[in-house]
């Protein structure tokens, strides 16, 4: 951060020093966590079959007091996304899809993500965020975010989000949902359990994409 501090006299290159380093110290922890979990839940055989893509992936955990509570009491809007992230990291190590990406040198590269939130989210309180990947053709993977109330709140829905990515290598190169599924040991050839809402949510997630595309494109050509 030295250069950037050097170089800005008006104090802006600080702030965003000061904020890179904040988000280090508070998700790095939180990503090594959700990876240790994913893989120990591998080792110990506690992964349902076909756990995130044929069936969601499930994942409880709390709101934190210090990073994700806002002044209304409540989990704020952006830490649903940061959730949904380390649900993410915690299903790629619980998966192997870790493993392949590391091996290979590719990285999960989110597209778009959108989020409607439903019922708050009280501190203190445990819920569970239900991922899976419901979605891919040659280029893009869509995964599903559902967070839900845990025992006999299972039911609650809390908030839902959709996730669009691309699966890309340290050269640039965009691999093949379906290459990189089937060598994880997903049968491609099944088809996940989801309800038909949430394909629709697909198609919808997937039409935005292409609207907000062309209202940039737009914008730029005007």
């Amino acid at each position: 951060c030295t250069s950037t501090l050097t170089s800005s006299p008006t104090g802006t290159g600080a702030a965003s020093c000061r904020a890179r380093e904040w988000m280090v110290f508070l998700t790095v922890p939180r990503m090594a966590a959700s990876i240790a979990r994913g893989y120990w839940a591998r080792r110990n055989g506690v992964v349902p079959a076909g756990a995130g893509f044929l069936v969601p992936h499930v994942r409880t955990v709390q709101p934190s007091v210090l990073v994700d509570v806002d002044s209304f009491g409540h989990m704020n809007n952006a830490a649903f996304l940061v959730h949904a992230e380390m649900a993410r990291w915690e299903l790629s190590a619980a998966t192997g899809l870790l493993d392949y990406a590391l091996a290979h040198k590719a990285w999960f590269i989110v597209g778009s993500a959108a989020v409607r939130f439903r019922r708050e989210l009280k501190p203190f309180r445990a819920f569970e965020v239900h991922s899976q990947l419901i979605h891919y053709d040659d280029r893009w993977v869509t995964v599903v975010h559902e967070f839900r109330g845990t025992g006999d709140r299972v039911a609650d829905v809390h908030a839902q989000a959709i996730c669009r990515a691309v699966i890309k290598t340290s050269g640039g190169k965009t691999l093949a949902p379906a290459d990189v599924l089937s060598a994880i040991g997903v049968d491609v050839s099944a088809k996940p359990d989801v309800p038909q809402a949430w394909a629709d949510a697909v198609v919808a997630a997937m039409r935005l994409d292409d609207a907000l595309r062309e209202a940039a494109r737009t914008h730029v050509e005007s």
